[in-house]
């Protein structure tokens, strides 16, 4: 037997991933409310239907959700500071970022999904927000809570399936008609 998998902070651990792994599907629905577009040629298209918005066929977005189950509620304010210059820099500096959000979990006070949705991976995940500094500054501070075992980290990477809708036109949404 592997004593490693029995000891508590693994059990927590993988407990902690597996409720976390379960809100996916919840998240996935919070990605219909972000449309914010490209500059490089994937800008908003309407498609038939209902009106929503989303790339053109044969440029499905890029998602990411990661999954953060913190040891104490110091070290997710910890994180929740040192976040917020990221997500400033993203909404001011990155146009093909579509989303890019911290969600804080209504069920268990220690757990965050961040939503990070991209016009694409090659151009807008990995060459813009990967190289920007201010992810460069963060993401070593984010590692040195994981080494420290304050939180635990996981989470998987999506492309549009081109099947549902992202987003509503506020007024839309609100009135529940199309």
């Amino acid at each position: 037997m592997d004593t490693l998998s029995s000891s508590p902070l693994s059990l927590k651990a993988n407990k902690n991933t597996l409720a976390l792994m379960g809100t996916i599907v919840f998240v996935a629905l919070l990605l219909l409310f972000h449309t914010i577009r490209s500059n490089q040629g994937l800008s908003n298209t309407l498609v038939s239907g209902p009106s929503y918005l989303r790339n053109p066929p044969g440029h499905p977005a890029f998602s990411l959700l990661v999954l953060l189950a913190f040891q104490d509620a110091t070290a997710k304010n910890e994180f929740l500071d040192l976040i917020q210059p990221l997500t400033n820099y993203v909404r001011d500096y990155e146009p093909d970022t579509i989303a890019y959000e911290v969600m804080q979990s209504d069920q268990d006070a220690l757990q965050v999904i961040l939503l990070e949705r991209y016009a694409d991976k090659e151009h807008a995940y990995l060459n813009i927000h990967k190289s920007s500094a201010a992810f460069l500054e963060f993401r070593p501070k984010l590692l040195e809570l994981e080494k420290a075992g304050r939180v635990t980290i996981s989470g998987n990477s999506y492309i549009d399936s081109d099947l549902g809708f992202v987003g509503r036109p506020p007024s839309l949404a609100k009135s529940g008609t199309l």
